[in-house]
């Protein structure tokens, strides 16, 4: 689930070496595209942006976000995740069914804990982060998956490439243009990372309770 160059399955290991190499080349488009990004402000981090007043070694980049007009809590902005995902709970809250499905043609997927796992399709849904001259809306293909997580659906490294945005675990904060090509960031969630810590602990006990169980029969 969290590693890989293949995403969702649309893609194929060729394609993707074929993108890489194209990348690579060094063609009149890369330079063009070279200059535009060095014309607008470059991102930084300080240590004033630092979310809690230290630096952050614990919590996760966990977001807010709007899914389809709907509020949702504990987005997981992961930078090692190849897939964008949503689990099965979100997936229903957000009144979606098989019909807003596609196929997905790739391989099973490890969940969090440690099971294969097959996703149920693919769905396309618009999602906005921030507010205001920060406000980000953009198009996300994601997995939907059924496991247990203590996370709402996890945005990967691709998207977050495509998209321009720079993260930072230390700062608790994702920075990006906006239309006007100016720095806006938006903060991480602390206290949906307290919730996540809490149902992961959890979790894992009632795993332990469930194997002192086992043993004991």
């Amino acid at each position: 689930m969290l590693g890989g160059f293949l995403r969702n399955g649309g893609e194929t290991a060729n394609s993707v070496k074929r993108k890489l190499k194209e990348m690579m080349a060094p063609t009149e488009s890369n330079a063009l595209c070279d200059v535009l990004i060095k014309e607008k402000p470059p991102f930084t981090f300080y240590n004033e942006d630092l979310l809690t007043g230290r630096p952050n070694h614990l919590m996760r980049l966990i977001f807010r976000a709007m899914i389809v007009n709907f509020g949702v809590h504990r987005v997981l902005v992961h930078q090692g995740a190849s897939h964008d995902i949503i689990f099965s709970n979100l997936f229903r809250t957000l009144g979606l069914s098989e019909d807003d499905l596609t196929t997905h043609g790739g391989c099973d997927l490890t969940c969090f804990n440690g099971s294969t796992n097959e996703p149920w399709g693919l769905a396309t849904l618009r999602v906005t982060f921030g507010e205001n001259k920060a406000k980000m809306s953009f198009k996300c293909q994601f997995l939907i998956i059924d496991c247990p997580s203590p996370y709402n659906c996890i945005i990967g490294w691709t998207t977050l490439a495509e998209l321009g945005v720079v993260s930072s675990m230390v700062h608790l904060k994702m920075r990006y243009h906006n239309d006007q090509d100016e720095v806006v960031f938006v903060l991480g969630d602390v206290e949906a990372n307290k919730e996540c810590y809490l149902v992961g602990f959890n979790e894992l006990k009632d795993r332990r309770e469930r194997g002192r169980g086992e043993r004991l029969h």
